[in-house]
């Protein structure tokens, strides 16, 4: 594979597109991941998640990475969230602090599964279904709601961005 990239100076973009194109784009990957890749994510991704868990089927190794690499991700869309409601003025404040909040929950619920199963290279025993990973479990059910609930504010901000 050869993948070639270059830079070339540019105009700023628009704020208000910046944020519609950037929130446009988390949904499409919320809700149609494999759009953009073979691997199953967003809300559909949890549930994956939550049922292998459940089953007993869970490696240790994709988890723990996982788990950090998503509890990562969430922590940056909450900042993400923040700036944007700041440039964006008094107007869609309700809104952000919405979604601030759902993602603020996402966040905090996979920095959960990530400290209970920390990442740790070359383990690839299978996850026992025990408290720890009930624990684990309850929090990705909780993140998945609250990732739901975020889409659907995100959803509205969308709307309200692209007119």
């Amino acid at each position: 594979m050869v993948l070639v990239s270059s830079v070339s100076r540019a105009e700023p973009a628009e704020v208000r597109k910046t944020i519609h194109d950037a929130l446009s784009y988390a949904l499409d990957l919320g809700h149609n991941r494999r759009k953009w890749t073979d691997r199953t994510g967003g809300l559909a991704g949890y549930d994956l998640w939550i049922e292998t868990m459940e089953q007993g089927k869970t490696g240790r190794f994709g988890l723990g990475f996982n788990a950090a690499v998503w509890a990562e991700s969430r922590q940056f869309a909450v900042e993400f969230l923040r700036e944007a409601g700041q440039q964006m003025g008094n107007d869609l404040d309700p809104l952000f602090d919405q979604a601030l909040a759902q993602y603020k929950t996402v966040a905090q619920c996979l920095r959960t599964v990530s400290d209970a199963y920390p990442f740790k290279e070359r383990d690839d025993e299978v996850v026992k279904v025990d408290n720890r990973a009930q624990a684990a479990v309850n929090a990705l059910k909780q993140a998945r709601a609250a990732e739901a609930a975020g889409l659907d504010v995100l959803t509205e901000l969308v709307a309200i961005l692209g007119n």
